[in-house]
Protein backbone atom coordinates (compact mmCIF):
# COMPACT_ATOMS: atom_id res chain seq x y z
CA UNK A 1 0.00 0.00 0.00
CA UNK A 2 2.47 2.58 -1.04
CA UNK A 3 0.55 3.84 -3.61
CA UNK A 4 -1.70 6.95 -3.01
CA UNK A 5 -4.57 5.77 -5.89
CA UNK A 6 -4.47 2.39 -5.18
CA UNK A 7 -4.98 3.34 -1.01
CA UNK A 8 -7.80 4.96 -1.91
CA UNK A 9 -9.14 2.07 -3.90
CA UNK A 10 -8.51 -0.32 -1.19
CA UNK A 11 -10.44 1.96 1.56
CA UNK A 12 -13.65 2.37 -1.24
CA UNK A 13 -13.51 -1.78 -1.89
CA UNK A 14 -13.30 -1.80 2.95
CA UNK A 15 -16.55 0.38 2.67
CA UNK A 16 -18.53 -1.14 -0.09
CA UNK A 17 -17.78 -4.60 1.47
CA UNK A 18 -17.89 -3.78 5.23
CA UNK A 19 -18.83 0.19 5.41
CA UNK A 20 -16.61 3.16 7.04
CA UNK A 21 -13.54 1.30 8.88
CA UNK A 22 -14.08 2.61 12.84
CA UNK A 23 -10.21 1.85 13.71
CA UNK A 24 -6.86 1.85 11.84
CA UNK A 25 -3.97 -0.33 12.35
CA UNK A 26 -0.89 1.20 10.86
CA UNK A 27 1.91 -1.63 10.24
CA UNK A 28 4.25 -0.78 7.25
CA UNK A 29 7.27 -2.24 6.25
CA UNK A 30 11.09 -0.92 6.69
CA UNK A 31 14.09 -1.87 4.65
CA UNK A 32 14.52 -5.38 3.36
CA UNK A 33 16.72 -8.15 5.71
CA UNK A 34 20.36 -7.40 5.06
CA UNK A 35 22.82 -5.81 7.28
CA UNK A 36 23.58 -2.13 7.07
CA UNK A 37 26.51 -2.16 4.31
CA UNK A 38 24.45 -4.64 1.88
CA UNK A 39 20.55 -2.54 1.89
CA UNK A 40 21.21 0.20 -0.69
CA UNK A 41 20.56 3.91 -0.19
CA UNK A 42 17.43 3.33 -2.73
CA UNK A 43 16.22 0.54 -0.44
CA UNK A 44 16.11 2.76 2.78
CA UNK A 45 14.91 5.65 0.83
CA UNK A 46 11.74 3.89 -0.54
CA UNK A 47 11.72 2.37 2.86
CA UNK A 48 11.42 5.96 4.22
CA UNK A 49 8.63 6.84 2.03
CA UNK A 50 6.54 3.84 2.42
CA UNK A 51 6.81 4.51 5.96
CA UNK A 52 6.01 7.81 5.91
CA UNK A 53 3.47 8.16 3.18
CA UNK A 54 1.62 5.09 3.36
CA UNK A 55 -0.14 5.93 6.81
CA UNK A 56 -0.67 9.86 5.35
CA UNK A 57 -3.02 8.20 2.66
CA UNK A 58 -4.69 5.57 4.36
CA UNK A 59 -5.00 8.42 7.43
CA UNK A 60 -6.63 11.12 4.70
CA UNK A 61 -8.64 8.61 3.32
CA UNK A 62 -10.41 7.59 6.57
CA UNK A 63 -10.48 10.59 8.92
CA UNK A 64 -13.92 12.13 8.03
CA UNK A 65 -15.25 8.47 9.37
CA UNK A 66 -12.53 8.65 12.38
CA UNK A 67 -13.34 11.94 13.49
CA UNK A 68 -17.42 11.10 13.61
CA UNK A 69 -16.32 7.93 16.12
CA UNK A 70 -13.54 10.31 17.86
CA UNK A 71 -10.85 8.60 17.07
CA UNK A 72 -8.93 11.31 15.74
CA UNK A 73 -9.12 15.02 16.65
CA UNK A 74 -10.10 18.28 14.74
Amino acid sequence: MTVKEQIQAAVEACRAKLGDPDILVMNVNGPPPGSFDEVTDEQFEAAVLEMTLSPVYLFRETIGHLKEQRWAGS
